[in-house]
This record gives C-alpha cells, sequence and structure tokens, in this order.
C-alpha cells in the first residue's frame, strides 16, 4: 500500500508541547478543540518511546502542539497574553 502524506496533525502523528518541546503521539482529536496525546521519552538517535502506563495520557488544546521541536519551544514567544476578564469576554475589548 502506498503511503499519502497527511497534513498535520493527524492521529498517530508525533508533535511537541508548547514551551517543554516534549515529543508526545496524538491518539485523537475531539469536537472541543482538545486532543488526546500520549507522552513519549526521548531516546538516543532521536527516536521517541512511550512512557509506561496510563499516566502518561493526557487531554490537552490542540492549540499547544507543534511540527517541530524548534516551533514549540518558541512557540509563544511574542505573544500577547489576554487578561481572565477578555478571554472571558470572547476578546472583546
Amino acid at each position: 500500500m502506498l503511503a499519502s502524506p497527511a497534513p498535520f496533525p493527524h492521529a498517530g502523528s508525533i508533535a511537541y508541547r508548547l514551551h517543554t518541546a516534549e515529543p508526545v503521539r496524538i491518539q485523537r482529536e475531539h469536537p472541543d478543540g482538545t486532543v488526546l496525546v500520549e507522552r513519549r521519552r526521548r531516546l538516543p538517535g532521536g527516536a521517541t518511546a512511550p512512557l509506561p502506563g496510563a499516566s502518561a495520557n493526557l487531554t490537552m488544546p490542540r492549540a499547544e502542539l507543534f511540527e517541530t521541536p524548534d516551533a514549540a519551544a518558541h512557540g509563544g514567544v511574542g505573544k500577547a497574553r489576554q487578561s481572565r476578564r477578555r478571554r472571558a469576554a470572547g476578546g472583546q475589548g
């Protein structure tokens, strides 16, 4: 069977968490914009392996995942963070 390229992100792809660049494997995308991921550890040579147990699974916002470690490490730099009051108001004002 031929492999066809799929746009990032998709279930089964490796992504990297915002700021920490921790590798995770996307397991499922939810309609509310969150994803279920499996945390992974880095191995020599650039490979990754899953952490043991179910505690390695977590649900997180899709916006906190990046395709490369460099993008994840610098993903939040330069973005102005909104106050809680503005976020609650939907970013208005």
